[in-house]
């Protein structure tokens, strides 16, 4: 970000207080970053409903199990909401705090109440957390070892279908920690399914984050804080559906919890790669990033209408940030739900005078529109700001990290940064600074070209399918547009198992297996958990097979596959088990044919019998699989 000393921010969060500080981010944003061909990207708009991703099955639910919330709570300290919002009012920080901390006496006996034996399944234990007057909770789980098979789920109380799921191992990041997604209300309850025989694992919640501010604001009527000169989104139809691409996000630094608003932005290849834009002031690190919580459609349902529900995502990590122009693209790990919308953009010089719109959540309130005009950055460093003056709404705390776009098109140029304008709505006009997307882009173009991939590509059809071999394939990526597809040749009566291991929180990912290219599905494993297992045995002759790897929902998620199965032995054509002329007259009879199989000659896979494939059968001539 570029502060300027005479606005009256507080930027304590970033330490940038003094002169010192104030000079040297002077200096960076006096440099003006190199002029880059001009690109444009339109946008991608997902025609399916605005439904929520799915969030898995409670142990309870599954096994029938009732869970009292009001059983042996564990109550933490009380907090003054009012004093805090008082203290925010007095002293108003960028970005806008939601929450504060508190901790967790490690030593207390952590009053788990055992709900009973499953058979043949496990034991249920659950744990009630409660944070009196709390808008929203969320927990800090540490030292966290779940044993396979175990399953840990956390959940809003009140609002259940608000849940998160740990089922194997040290967390999703791999360490050990992590702070739960938003839980709305006062109540946290933590369920634990400890599988006989394996052990149970280990936990603790040494944190808590008390959320004071309202999650879900009433239907009518504004916080007097953010005053009454702000647009309903819903209200102007021609910007629908792109204010979807606007999400209210809330994220958790070492000063408490705060909110801001962000973007998502699409690539050049419409690859529906979930990435996020927001300001640099509000995520800077990807510690940060990795406790996000982003707020889709958090907007009313209509003009005037009652609110619309808000699924979530949860997690991301920091892709690059710049504090000169005030910007930090994220990622999405969380599944994300149906019927957003990637923003296009563009890298146009934007002329002073053109009409603008900024897409924003002003107070973490439903979604709002300002209209108004470019202008020469008034304040600051105008070579990496486009100044702004408001002629209907304008933004405040709660709006940095939003999509400003040109009227004209509706393309994305900038990210919401700092304003002259208080909170509330007097001097609504006053100028407002939203770093360039121009000067951004550079950076960031490889990013934002289309997502990455892993490096098996191109396999995303049966056609090109890569020839497997047994072993784990780690590190995949699958996206919704680009499926995985591995050909497996077995011979008669051989044994085929694949498993599949992946996070399903972010995004589901399934499997089925195919009799040849474009053949019927032989075998098929989907569904929800985070390991899956595809069993098949070839009752046929030697044959190949196509597994195939796809998203059963979100956009795009990581996996790694361990392949189990006796690979027939090169060269050996007729399937008996040696390679022998049999097998040379069956390649020789073939020789030529450019629509070959492997078991017709095509020892290399590239679709014709030529001397590559003469040379690898002799080569393996006389060997014994």
């Amino acid at each position: 970000m570029c502060p300027d000393p005479s606005r009256a921010v507080d930027q304590t969060r970033r330490g940038l207080q003094g002169s010192a500080a104030f000079a040297v981010i002077a200096l960076l944003c006096a440099a003006a970053l190199a002029q880059q061909p001009v690109a444009s990207v339109g946008h991608l708009i997902d025609p399916g409903p605005p439904t929520p991703p799915p969030r898995g099955t409670l142990p309870s639910e599954r096994y029938g199990v009732t869970i009292d919330p009001q059983r042996n709570p564990w109550v933490l300290d009380a907090v003054d909401n009012g004093a805090l919002l008082a203290e925010d009012a007095a002293k108003p920080s960028l970005p806008l705090r939601n929450g504060v901390g508190l901790s967790v006496d490690e030593a207390a006996d952590s009053p788990f109440v055992v709900v009973e034996d499953i058979p043949k399944v496990g034991t249920l234990r659950y744990l009630v957390v409660r944070s009196p007057g709390a808008e929203a909770v969320r927990l800090h789980f540490a030292d966290v070892r779940v044993a396979p098979g175990a399953e840990l789920w956390v959940y809003s109380a009140d609002l259940p279908q608000y849940r998160q799921a740990i089922f194997e191992g040290l967390g999703p990041f791999g360490n050990g920690e992590f702070w739960s997604t938003v839980l709305p209300g006062d109540t946290a309850v933590v369920e634990y399914l400890a599988t006989p025989g394996l052990g149970g694992g280990w936990f603790r919640i040494d944190g808590a984050m008390h959320i004071y501010r309202p999650l879900f604001e009433p239907v009518h009527g504004d916080d007097a804080t953010r005053g009454t000169c702000h647009n309903d989104v819903m209200c102007f139809p021609e910007w629908h559906p792109l204010h979807n691409a606007t999400a209210r996000i809330t994220f958790i630094t070492d000063f408490g919890s705060f909110l801001c608003s962000a973007t998502l932005l699409n690539t050049e290849a419409g690859d529906r790669t979930p990435y996020l834009m927001t300001a640099n002031h509000c995520i800077s690190t990807d510690a940060e990033a990795q406790t996000l919580t982003a707020f889709w459609f958090y907007q009313k349902v209509s003009c005037g209408g009652a609110n619309a529900s808000s699924p979530t995502s949860d997690v991301a990590d920091m892709l690059d940030s710049n504090a000169q122009v005030d910007w930090t693209l994220l990622m999405v790990e969380g599944a994300l739900p149906s019927g957003l919308t990637w923003a296009g953009w563009t890298t146009d010089a934007i002329p002073d005078g053109v009409e603008v719109a900024g897409i924003h959540h002003p107070g973490g309130a439903r979604k709002k529109i300002s209209f108004g005009a470019k202008i020469r950055h008034p304040f600051g460093d105008p070579s990496n700001y486009h100044g702004v003056t408001w002629t209907s709404g304008t933004i405040q705390g709660g709006s940095s990290g939003s999509g400003l776009y040109r009227a004209s098109d509706q393309l994305y140029i900038g990210v919401a940064s700092h304003s002259e304008a208080p909170a509330g709505c007097d001097n609504a006009d006053g100028p407002s600074g939203y770093g360039k997307f121009r000067n951004a882009q550079p950076v960031i173009a490889n990013l934002l070209a289309a997502g990455s991939d892993d490096a098996l590509e191109d396999d995303d059809t049966c056609a090109t399918a890569r020839a497997a071999e047994p072993g784990v394939l780690p590190g995949q990526i699958i996206k919704s547009v680009d499926e995985d597809w591995f050909r497996i040749r077995l011979g008669p009566g051989s044994d085929l198992t694949a498993t599949l291991a992946h996070a399903n929180a972010w995004g589901d990912v399934d499997m089925e297996l195919h009799a040849g290219c474009g053949g019927p599905v032989v075998a098929v494993r989907a569904g929800g958990a985070d390991v899956k297992t595809l069993t098949y045995t070839n009752a046929g002759a030697t044959g190949d097979f196509y597994l195939r790897i796809f998203l059963g929902s979100d956009t795009r998620n990581s996996y790694a596959l361990d392949l189990a199965f006796t690979p027939v032995c090169l060269g050996d054509l007729d399937g008996n088990g040696t390679v022998e002329l049999d097998d040379l007259s069956i390649l020789l009879h073939n020789f030529g044919s450019t629509s070959a199989t492997p078991d017709q000659g095509d020892l290399d896979g590239d679709g014709r019998v030529v001397l590559a494939d003469l040379a690898l059968l002799l080569w393996a001539f006389g060997n014994t699989c």
